[in-house]
């Protein structure tokens, strides 16, 4: 699955456990990453790999949006998220 989404000013993904792969891969904007307690500044054309059982957050920071894709499999059965 793709999904495309657009953080608005001070919107997040909230800090949340990974059950599978998922990648980020930041369009525009620039966000605060937290990647299991660490803070990082991510902006265009970085790529984050969560794994299973690893935690992270995206939050939007600056005067852009953040828009971001999301890459992940589809569980077996289930509609899109």
């Amino acid at each position: 699955m793709f999904r495309k989404r657009a953080l608005h000013r001070g919107a997040a993904i909230g800090y949340h456990r990974q059950d599978e792969d998922e990648i980020y891969y930041i369009l525009s904007g620039t966000g605060e990453l937290t990647l299991n307690g660490q803070r990082s500044v991510v902006g265009p054309g970085t790529a984050v790999l969560t794994r299973p059982g690893s935690s992270h957050g995206l939050r939007q920071i600056g005067a852009d949006d953040l828009v971001v894709i999301v890459a992940y499999q589809q569980p077996n059965g289930a509609p899109g998220r």
